[in-house]
């Protein structure tokens, strides 16, 4: 059995059920799903809990306070601490041997275990965020001390506890967060950067491909496409109506398989006078 992570708020039940639905088609290993939260509700947990039960998949539930990051600017999509939960993975669910953590805006079209073979070598693998290395580099620097070093994506992440030494305290992690407020602007990614990107292994881009575009020959070509494992939805969502990414109607085929789903029903006919504004000021 495989230990997968999602930290998820009522407002992402349903994106979580098509995320999660394309990952147990396209997955035949058995998963353990460890779900943090803090505003699910018994209903929301049993609806939960009924849905995975169809694809023989079980989860367990951690409660999170989110007074721990009351002092940090809410996330902007849902206005809300959910991101941060993330930090807490390396100590909320320290019994494990490893872990898979996943966002919920993704779509996983071929199999996992792969990245459950790799040869690991750190406590964190996870795959370049390579956007945020080329436009941000003095954010970079202020956050990790040197922008030489590789800037990672925290929508995908594997944790293997062997090296649970690599780990900070909890306490200066926390610390961290509440001094350098000021300086926090992509939230959980942030501060997981601070403490592990000068000791973490790099995942290929194909285990977490962004749909985002690099550059005009990739929004022509789509390039890694083909390839990719997972995925991400990281900047564009494609519930959007002016959504302009690569892979939308892969998430569609997803969404459609839930259409009579009462939670899945967020996708939004796309219209093209804004997708063109959008594309415009993209290319500007």
């Amino acid at each position: 059995m495989y230990n997968l992570c999602y930290v998820i708020n009522k407002n992402y039940i349903g994106v979580f059920k098509v995320s999660i639905l394309s990952l147990l088609k396209n997955n035949k290993e058995k998963y353990l799903i460890h779900m943090l939260s803090n505003d699910l509700d018994e209903f929301d947990k049993l609806n939960l809990s009924n849905f995975l039960k169809e694809f023989n998949t079980e989860i367990k539930y951690y409660q999170i306070d989110d007074n721990i990051f009351k002092n940090l600017p809410k996330m902007g999509y849902d206005n809300s601490y959910t991101a941060y939960y993330k930090v807490l993975i390396p100590y909320i669910l320290k019994d494990l041997d490893n872990l898979l953590y996943l966002d919920c805006d993704i779509i996983v079209k071929n199999g996992l275990k792969e990245i459950f073979e790799l040869n690991h070598n750190h406590f964190l693998s996870a795959s370049s965020d390579l956007r945020l290395n080329k436009k941000r580099k003095e954010h970079k620097k202020l956050i990790i001390g040197d922008d030489s070093i590789t800037y990672f994506n925290s929508g995908v992440m594997y944790f293997d506890y062997k090296y649970k030494n690599e780990i900070p305290d909890m306490n200066k992690l926390l610390d961290y967060l509440v001094s350098n407020k000021e300086d926090i602007i992509f939230h959980d990614q942030d501060i997981l950067n601070h403490f592990f990107a000068k000791n973490y292994d790099l995942l290929d881009e194909k285990y977490n491909y962004a749909t985002t575009y690099k550059d005009i020959s990739d929004m022509l070509l789509k390039k890694g496409l083909k390839k990719a494992v997972v995925i991400h939805y990281a900047n564009w969502k494609p519930w959007s109506d002016d959504y302009i990414g690569k892979a939308y109607r892969l998430y569609k085929k997803y969404y459609k398989m839930l259409k009579n789903d009462k939670d899945v029903s967020f996708l939004k006919k796309r219209k093209l006078i804004k997708m063109i504004k959008k594309i415009l000021k993209y290319l500007r």
